[in-house]
């Protein structure tokens, strides 16, 4: 025997509102984040082929300099180094994950949490229930779209492995 939830008025719009827009708005920040790794990518690959093109014209180099001198125009280069190998290189042992797996695994996790108990209430199940199975649902496009072999985010690397 199930008992009829009786919302008021804000309530009952402030649920679907939720079960509304939420799932939305995890849609438009998955996006969102997709398109700074493309946005790096780009920026990445360009930086790359102009470096290439202005060291094949003879044009000055940025590492000609005495032994034993710090180059300043060499910070940013180590800074990007050394981010790289923080979070490419570096794997969590219990995991076989690299350091940015882990971080973008923990931050999209963190951010559906929220996405889900925003605007609860008191955390009471009859406010976060339905909204969570919705955005579960909306997940689904996402799961099967990286799932396959030639996913989407194959085109935010620098190199594309051929399988």
């Amino acid at each position: 025997m199930s008992t009829q939830v009786k919302y008021t008025a804000e309530q009952n719009a402030m649920k679907l509102r939720g079960e509304r827009e939420y799932p939305k708005q995890m849609w438009y920040f998955f996006l969102g984040c997709l398109g700074v790794a493309t946005l790096n990518n780009i920026i990445s690959v360009t930086w790359a082929w102009h470096r290439r093109r202005n060291k094949s014209r003879g044009g000055n180099s940025v590492y000609a300099q005495r032994k034993g001198q710090i180059n300043p125009r060499l910070l940013p280069h180590a800074l990007v180094g050394g981010t790289r190998i923080f979070a490419y290189r570096w794997r969590l042992p219990a995991l076989s994950m690299t350091m940015m797996e882990a971080l973008l695994t923990v931050g999209f996790t963190v951010a559906t949490m929220v996405w889900c108990f925003i605007n609860t209430y008191g955390l009471e199940l009859r406010y976060y229930a339905n909204r969570s199975g919705i955005i579960a649902a909306a997940h689904i496009p996402l799961i099967v779209a990286l799932t396959s072999k030639n996913n989407l985010l194959q085109f935010t690397r620098r190199q594309v492995a051929v399988f």
